[in-house]
């Protein structure tokens, strides 16, 4: 996973370092680490035994990663410095800890992490193609994703019973679109996935549309109305944002 972050020196936000094998590779590094951690315990370990061996480069944060501001943990970080994330995430809250990483509370430049193969896999998965999904289209309202290497199950102790991958994600300037209309439309739209596109639009809360007004806006923007959510592009969910917009 370090192979994948921006050579040090430089800052990381690490999550669920657990007792600190990356935290440690991380530090040996250069780098500077604020860790997150939830579990009582292992927090504890990482203050009696690494702090005090890396008293300027690492800040141990007990609490949930879901919960807390990041802006805040990384109050004291290099202003100069745009921070990296790491973590191995719990399949669980992968979705919400990544769907955190679009709000802009701080400014971070890329984030390397490692996810369920199968989650992996619908991440990077293009939209428009068989795999996609609401996860992986509204991520990339402001970032570009890649897989980095996959992991297999033999490396952790005890053994899961899924293999894993890791993944980046790198921040840039959002698409030329209002995203609360994004998210709307994207989240419309898989909500329903295996029907059409114009009824999907038109059954979600909040529609402002009928089926059929949906089907003939679609029709003059250039957009098949009788589409599923996972053959739609990033520049036709665009171009439905828009609709939306309007």
């Amino acid at each position: 996973m370090v192979g994948l972050l921006k050579e040090p020196p430089g800052d990381v936000l690490e999550i669920g370092p657990g007792p600190g094998g990356l935290t440690l590779t991380l530090l040996e590094a250069g780098y500077r680490v604020w860790a997150i951690e939830l579990d009582t315990r292992w927090a504890t370990y990482l203050k009696q035994n690494w702090e005090p061996k890396f008293p300027q480069q690492l800040t141990v944060v007990e609490g949930d990663a879901l919960l807390l501001d990041w802006a805040l943990v990384l109050s004291d970080a290099n202003e100069s410095r745009e921070v990296q994330i790491a973590g191995n995430l719990p399949y669980y809250i992968t979705a919400p800890l990544l769907a955190k990483l679009m709000e802009d509370h701080f400014h971070w430049q890329s984030a390397v992490v490692m996810v369920q193969k199968e989650v992996a896999s619908r991440l990077v998965t293009a939209p428009g193609q068989r795999n996609a999904n609401a996860l992986g289209v509204m991520l990339r309202y402001n970032m570009d994703i890649e897989l980095g290497f996959g992991v297999g199950r033999e490396h952790f102790h005890p053994i899961p019973e899924v293999d894993s991958a890791v993944v980046k994600l790198d921040r840039r300037a959002p698409l030329p679109v209002e995203r609360n209309a994004f998210s709307w439309v994207v989240h419309a739209g898989f909500g329903h996935r295996r029907k059409m596109l114009r009824q999907a639009l038109a059954q979600a809360s909040g529609s402002p549309f009928s089926a059929r007004e949906w089907e003939t806006r679609m029709l003059e923007a250039g957009l098949s109305p009788t589409a599923r959510a996972e053959a739609i592009t990033i520049e036709e969910w665009i171009r439905l944002a828009r609709l939306l917009s309007k």
